[in-house]
């Protein structure tokens, strides 16, 4: 098997990393971890009472902490939350220890997949302008996904076609 590092998948949030990042793991027959579902397990509660009650500060020393838990483990795949990546030392850690690839999808596409998903995400779970504020944070959180070691543009292709294309990358290259 050409990679030795664990795939992290990043991207905004409703871009299918999670799920993606399962389909990939079943047919690699490797350990899968949802990064967020994984902090809400040892946390005891979800993420929007994690922001409330700690901050998103705390949230992403969280987030951090379980990426050096996690980083030294091959093979798995992990698919991590919106935020994770956007941090140079985090970003640091994801360069060195993943092969990461970014699941870019049309902004558009993600605010139809999210419009009824408002209420588990704290970042845009307040507000009529929530399209907007989603749409800012994609732009500010582009610099850190665009420097992943593959981008796949999904384009309108299936989750189930975009964990084979990324099978064929990950196994021919």
């Amino acid at each position: 098997m050409p990679t030795v590092k664990p795939l992290a998948l990043i991207g905004p949030m409703g871009c299918g990393k999670s799920t993606i990042g399962h389909l990939i793991a079943e047919k690699l027959q490797w350990p899968w971890v949802d990064l967020d579902l994984w902090i809400e397990q040892h946390e005891q509660k979800p993420i929007r009472e994690i922001f409330a009650d700690n901050g998103e500060p705390y949230f992403r020393h969280l987030e951090e902490e379980n990426i050096k838990l996690w980083m030294e483990q091959a093979p798995l795949v992990i698919s991590l939350g919106g935020g994770a990546p956007c941090d140079a030392n985090r970003w640091a850690l994801l360069k060195e220890h993943f092969f990461t690839i970014y699941l870019k999808a049309d902004p558009e596409v993600l605010i139809g997949r999210l419009a009824n998903q408002r209420e588990a995400r704290p970042l845009i779970a307040q507000g009529d302008d929530w399209k907007d504020r989603f749409r800012d944070l994609l732009r500010e959180r582009e610099r850190y996904y665009t420097q992943a070691d593959w981008i796949l543009e999904t384009g309108s292709a299936t989750r189930e076609e975009t964990a084979e294309h990324i099978l064929e990358h990950v196994l021919h290259h």
